[in-house]
């Protein structure tokens, strides 16, 4: 038999359109894959394949078994507080690539966050009724009031200042509103985010180097900041594993099952929204799509 294995193999390939229309139904389940899952009455949150590629490896010949191993190249997310948008419909599938060993890997797109309302909550308790103090041997500054604001790609914190200084030459003391411009960026051995780069904006630099130039060149005060400015993500880090394995160890409805798991979760760009700073977060690991009634 094995001389005329591809001789078998030809008139297999003839039959079995026309004993079964396997377009059709790969372009069905193709189309069921990219409907958003339900995952999470609570939290609202949702499970969203986005297949791009089909895959499909040589037929395999043992004892009286033929075998075929088929793969899809997916974008995977979790949505959650609304349910995301389908993809518009595929007018034809893609072109049906053949290769060997097909991994059962898996980058799943996840999101964490700080909103903004948490962030100006987190510096409302901190400030006080009585204001905080920053201060060095040369000046002694009292925060009043702090908030915090988008500001395209960077954190903008404006500060309610009372500042006096210690020691003669060093010009006015200030009293006033200045505002900051920062970076947030993601530290992974500690899991938050930190605002770094701190500085004064254009306005504000205009009018220190007017009244009070000490404060446009104190290192100290900005590093200050930059030490309050710091939010952990390490519960919602954990909380995203969680949603993740459950996830993608599921059956949905009667045709859909998922065999996997996450084995570790990677922090990667921090971007800013209107309403939150946000981390988007990849977890790696295997995944198995069994389709019931192929």
């Amino acid at each position: 038999i094995h001389n005329q294995y591809d001789k078998i193999s030809q008139s297999i390939d003839k039959e079995i359109p026309k004993q079964v229309n396997l377009r059709a139904q790969a372009q069905k389940n193709w189309e069921y894959l990219k409907a958003p899952l339900l995952l999470d009455e609570k939290t609202n949150s949702w499970l969203k394949i986005s297949p791009r590629q089909a895959y499909l490896s040589p037929i395999q010949v043992s004892d009286s078994m033929l075998t075929i191993q088929t793969g899809l190249s997916s974008v995977i997310e979790v949505v959650s507080g609304k349910k995301p948008d389908s993809e518009s419909p595929t007018v034809s599938l893609p072109e049906l690539k053949t290769g060997n060993n097909l991994k059962e890997e898996v980058n799943l797109n996840l999101m964490a966050e700080v909103p903004f309302s948490q962030i100006n909550e987190q510096l409302k308790n901190k400030i006080g009724a009585s204001g905080y103090m920053l201060e060095s041997s040369d000046y002694k500054i009292i925060i009043r009031e702090a908030q915090a604001f988008p500001y395209g790609e960077k954190l903008l914190l404006g500060l309610k200042l009372d500042g006096k200084v210690k020691k003669s030459g060093l010009g006015k003391n200030i009293n006033g509103v200045v505002y900051l411009e920062g970076k947030p960026v993601f530290n992974s051995s500690t899991k938050e985010i930190e605002v770094q780069a701190f500085d004064f904006n254009l306005k504000t630099r205009d009018l220190l180097v007017k009244s009070a130039s000490w404060l446009l060149n104190s290192k100290s005060f900005k590093s200050n900041l930059e030490q309050q400015m710091r939010f952990n993500l390490s519960k919602q880090l954990d909380d995203a594993k969680l949603l993740a394995n459950q996830a993608l160890n599921k059956s949905y409805g009667q045709n859909l099952v998922l065999n996997g798991s996450v084995e570790r979760i990677e922090p990667g760009t921090v971007f800013i929204t209107p309403d939150a700073v946000k981390v988007q977060v990849t977890g790696r690991g295997k995944i198995g799509i069994l389709l019931r009634n192929f």
